[in-house]
């Protein structure tokens, strides 16, 4: 059974469905850019949309996902071990969003960029520095963080769930993703094994991404497994983003990875331009939903109290 709409929350669309509003609206301007480009030639539209549109867009499902992080963290009264989850959530969403201004603010050239504003005779220096530096903080770190929040929620729920388990659809997902991983790692180890110079650290951290993901994704299977046997609700819905945002990730990658082999040229590959819109609103739909599974039950709360008290207040002195 999922959850009904309460007191305060009927009769007005919920935070999670603006989200979703927004990502369509969106990925539907996108589009229509593409097609205009593709059939008039019509650039004018297209490049905006990626160099302002889509940036901003990125972003603020960056800063949505901490501000709802921090939000579900002080749900929960210190000691608990979620909060403790919920703390390192929040990190990594922290870590998405100095990701984000570094690697895709910060060494665009556009208004949005104040060093670019500024006509900072340093930019192209910047450029070559920080979009390293924010794809190793919201790539690598971001997994490594975010993997120790599912895992303290993970070891919670084999504590109370012992008797959930993965259904075969979801280790045919992670076999297919482990795969991947396996084949990227034998690639690398062909290309880099004696290369100079010597792969940095930053380098190969960024190897540890589709391993890091591998784990994540378990993670995220088995939280939604547990609690998806108590019905489609908000708590089932906000471990069911993250296996969206962790899955579509990977499906990502692998689209990256094919396109630079060659193998997935464009115009196929372009449709990897609209799906990290997904994967980021995907990213603030997870504490969003957890945010509105905690308000939800308090608003009951308040409502059986008022229940209580209307029933105390007819009965005979």
């Amino acid at each position: 059974m999922g959850e009904k709409p309460s007191r305060l929350t009927s009769g007005r669309p919920s935070l999670s469905n603006l989200i979703l509003l927004a990502t369509s609206i969106h990925l539907s301007a996108g589009l229509v850019t593409h097609t205009l480009w593709l059939l008039r030639g019509n650039q004018a539209l297209f490049r905006y949309y990626f160099a302002y549109q889509d940036p901003l867009f990125l972003l603020a499902c960056n800063i949505t996902e901490l501000d709802l992080s921090y939000a579900a963290w002080r749900q929960f009264a210190p000691g608990q071990s979620l909060r403790r989850a919920w703390l390192l959530i929040m990190v990594s969403a922290l870590c998405h969003v100095v990701g984000s201004v570094l690697s895709h603010i910060l060494p665009a050239e556009s208004y949005l960029n104040p060093l670019y504003v500024l006509h900072l005779p340093r930019l192209k220096t910047a450029q070559t520095h920080l979009k390293p530096l924010g794809m190793f903080i919201g790539g690598p770190v971001q997994m490594v963080v975010l993997g120790g929040g599912l895992f303290i929620a993970f070891r919670l729920c084999r504590r109370f769930q012992t008797r959930s388990k993965l259904k075969l659809v979801d280790w045919i997902i992670l076999g297919l993703v482990a795969a991947y991983a396996l084949l990227v790692a034998y690639v690398i180890v062909r290309l880099r094994w004696g290369a100079r110079p010597t792969p940095g650290f930053a380098e190969v951290m960024d190897w540890a991404n589709d391993p890091l993901l591998c784990a994540l994704l378990f993670f995220a299977f088995f939280l939604r497994r547990s609690l998806v046997q108590m019905g489609w609700g908000f708590v089932t819905k906000c471990w069911g983003a993250y296996v969206v945002a962790i899955l579509g990730t990977s499906v990502a990658s692998a689209g990256l990875w094919l396109e630079s082999f060659g193998i997935f040229p464009y115009p196929g590959s372009a449709i990897l331009w609209y799906v990290w819109p997904i994967i980021y609103a995907a990213y603030a739909l997870g504490p969003t939903y957890q945010v509105e599974a905690a308000r939800v039950a308090l608003d009951r709360l308040d409502d059986l109290g008022m229940e209580i008290k209307a029933g105390a207040a007819m009965r005979p002195n």
